[in-house]
């Protein structure tokens, strides 16, 4: 969190910093238990009973999610994200993104899905964002976009904003007519961002 912080004030946006909290500490099974109220208290009252059980070590991510908010897409999102920079270190040493999104590929749908905080179209948002493109189905290679924040604001109009959230989603094509282009809104491109 130091890094969104200046003289004692933190100032962030939310998503992005819940996001590096729950990062930080994969594996989430061995940092977190998620327990039921009842089962709660008694865990604090130092008993490390749980149901006249001792705790147990949950182990896999589905566990997790059907006690928890949690769902298997949410884990994945921050394995492919993790996947992502660890490619990203290897391959292109001198890049130091401060901001990235990462995305599998879809193979039905052949397009890589985003959703991104309103906050990108604010004009005191500098810089740019890095959009990892799982390659195909290896988990393990990407392709990457390096898209300066003045291009969401220049195309803001373009992009089709959640009615129930302040985020845009985006549907990034992989298919060769339409190469990196934003299915969802007005056929925004992409593809100039390519590194």
């Amino acid at each position: 969190m130091e890094k969104h912080g200046c003289n004692g004030v933190v100032k962030c946006d939310i998503a992005e910093a819940e996001e590096q909290i729950l990062e930080e500490h994969l594996p989430i099974e061995e940092t977190f238990r998620f327990l039921c109220k009842k089962c709660h208290v008694e865990y604090d009252r130092g008993t490390r009973k749980v149901l006249g059980k001792p705790a147990q070590k949950v182990t896999k991510r589905t566990e997790i999610s059907k006690e928890n908010k949690m769902t298997t897409k949410e884990s994945n999102k921050r394995d492919i994200r993790r996947r992502a920079k660890n490619w990203m270190s290897k391959n292109c040493p001198t890049e130091h993104p401060n901001e990235m999104h990462a995305s599998t590929y879809d193979p039905k749908k052949e397009e890589w899905f985003f959703t991104f905080p309103c906050s990108y179209f604010e004009e005191g948002k500098t810089g740019c964002l890095y959009m990892f493109l799982q390659y195909g189905n290896d988990e393990h290679r990407f392709r990457y976009l390096k898209v300066p924040f003045s291009f969401f604001r220049e195309n803001k109009e373009k992009f089709t904003v959640r009615k129930t959230a302040p985020k845009f989603d985006l549907h990034i094509s992989a298919k060769e007519r339409n190469w990196l282009v934003d299915k969802s809104g007005d056929q925004v491109s992409f593809h100039e961002y390519e590194q």
